[in-house]
């Protein structure tokens, strides 16, 4: 049994190559805590890694769930660098009781786009299938690991975080860094043509159409980027500087409306 969430496709591609039918984590939970028990051999959560950490869905669904196994995965999509993943990974499930078997990350092309292009990413061969096989032997052979971070990778990470901010600092020549909460980190332009695909990918169901435009409605976001990424017309700019606004990114083996599938909440 597998649970993933995807903004581009690259968890659900992931996660379909491990189980052919895995379960979406934003459309679970639209159910009750009640219906949110789950039995298998093993389980195994996919989801994109979020500066080191599980995006906001994929914790709640695991507070909320109830997960009942000898072999608990997680599998951290990333593009750059897996930080603190399983560390941040095996914190949440001693919190909740559960014995974490196994975190494995799978390097992808990374789609953050203020941090990355998408046009230099995907000139990268990132040996993603090579990367699978070995992910599916150790799930096979019930491997068990959970490499956490040294001390000295803790502190290089440290370093790479101050060096990062201050440079962004200096960009900014020294003002405060913006409020990018809560859909403040794009814009949505006079391209938009209304056509409602980033209310249909958005797993937290934060857009409306008004008027014939795309409104973001103000409520919680996790900055996912689907919305920006799955817009048909390129509509969306980020609010902060980006290495490439004409460049934009869904993984080829997954199509737009299987993103819509695992995402839309209405």
């Amino acid at each position: 049994m597998v649970f993933y969430f995807t903004a581009t496709g690259n968890s659900l591609y992931i996660a379909r190559q491990l189980d052919p039918e895995p379960l979406s984590i934003p459309q679970l939970l639209k159910k009750d805590d009640a219906e949110l028990v789950f039995s298998d051999e093993t389980i195994g959560i996919v989801y994109p890694n979020f500066g080191g950490s599980q995006p906001p869905v994929v914790r709640e669904f695991m507070k909320r769930a109830v997960l009942k196994t000898e072999y608990l995965y997680m599998v951290p999509t990333f593009g750059f660098r897996a930080g603190t993943s399983a560390d941040t990974a095996k914190e949440l499930c001693d919190s909740l009781g559960l014995k974490l078997s196994l975190v494995r990350g799978l390097f992808m092309v990374d789609n953050y786009l203020p941090n990355f292009d998408i046009a230099s990413e995907l000139q990268m061969d990132k040996k993603v299938e090579a990367q699978l096989a070995a992910l599916r032997e150790d799930i096979a052979s019930r491997k068990e690991e959970v490499i956490l971070m040294t001390e000295e990778e803790k502190e290089e990470r440290r370093r790479h975080i101050a060096e990062r901010r201050a440079k962004q600092a200096a960009e900014r020549g020294g003002k405060p860094a913006p409020d990018l909460s809560h859909g403040k980190m794009f814009v949505i332009t006079d391209v938009c043509i209304g056509c409602g695909t980033c209310a249909k990918v958005c797993p937290e169901g934060d857009y409306e159409i008004v008027n014939g435009r795309a409104q973001h409605n103000g409520g919680f976001c996790m900055n996912c980027l689907a919305c920006v990424h799955n817009c048909p017309v390129n509509a969306f700019r980020l609010a902060v500087p980006e290495k490439n606004p004409e460049a934009r990114y869904r993984n080829p083996g997954v199509g737009l409306s299987e993103i819509i599938a695992a995402n839309c909440r209405r």
